[in-house]
C-alpha cells in the first residue's frame, strides 16, 4: 500500500484497501492472507502518522491433525514518518522501530513492509483447528478427532523400573 504524502491533510482521513499478502511459514511453504487494511492517516508539518488496523484470515492446515482450518488475524499498529529528519543520537531503539525517516522531497511512502511484519508477528508457530484437537495417531495416522484409534500402544520400557516401584508402594501413597 503506497501513500502519497503530499495529499494527506492535517485532519485524519481513512484509507482502506484489500490486500493479499504472501508469507512464508516455518516450513517455507507460501501462504496467502487476504486482509482488510484500514489506515487512518494525518500529518503535522513534515511528520505523518499512520494508525493501521489489519483484519484477515489465513487459510492453512492444523498442525496436529492436518485438517484445513482458518486463523483470524486482528491487529493494530502505528507508524510515524518524518520527512527530512534523521535519528537522534542516544534514542532508544525500541522507540525508533516504528519511526521512519525519509529524505526531503520524498512524496510516497509504502506501508507494505510494516503490514507484512505485523502479520508475521501475529501468526502463532502452530495453528490448531480447535483447543481439544487430538491430532493423528502416531502408529496408523488416523485422525483421532473423527474416530477413536484402536492401535495398541506399547509403553516405554525405560519406565518399567519406576512402575514396579510404584506397584510396591501402599495404595495410600500412590
Amino acid at each position: 500500500m503506497i501513500v502519497d504524502l503530499d495529499r494527506l491533510s492535517e485532519s485524519p482521513e481513512k484509507i482502506c484497501s484489500e490486500e493479499v499478502v504472501s508469507i512464508r511459514d516455518v516450513l517455507d511453504a507460501e501462504r496467502k492472507i487476504e486482509c482488510l487494511v484500514d489506515v487512518t492517516a494525518r500529518k503535522s508539518g513534515e511528520t505523518f502518522y499512520f494508525q493501521t488496523k489489519l483484519h484477515g484470515t489465513l487459510s492453512t492446515q492444523c498442525h496436529k491433525c492436518l485438517q484445513p482450518t482458518d486463523f483470524g488475524i486482528d491487529t493494530a499498529f502505528e507508524v510515524v514518518v518524518q520527512r527530512g529528519g534523521t535519528a537522534k543520537a542516544g534514542t532508544d531503539r525500541a522507540v525508533e522501530e516504528d519511526f521512519v525517516y525519509l529524505p526531503i522531497g520524498e512524496q510516497e511512502f509504502s506501508l507494505d513492509q510494516h503490514i507484512y511484519e505485523n502479520l508475521v508477528v501475529n501468526i502463532p508457530m502452530q495453528i490448531i483447528c480447535r483447543e481439544d484437537c487430538k491430532g493423528l495417531c502416531p502408529i496408523c495416522g488416523a485422525n483421532m478427532n473423527k474416530d477413536p484409534c484402536t492401535c495398541e500402544r506399547s509403553g516405554d520400557s525405560r519406565w518399567d523400573a519406576l512402575k514396579s516401584l510404584k506397584d510396591k508402594l501402599p495404595k495410600s501413597q500412590r
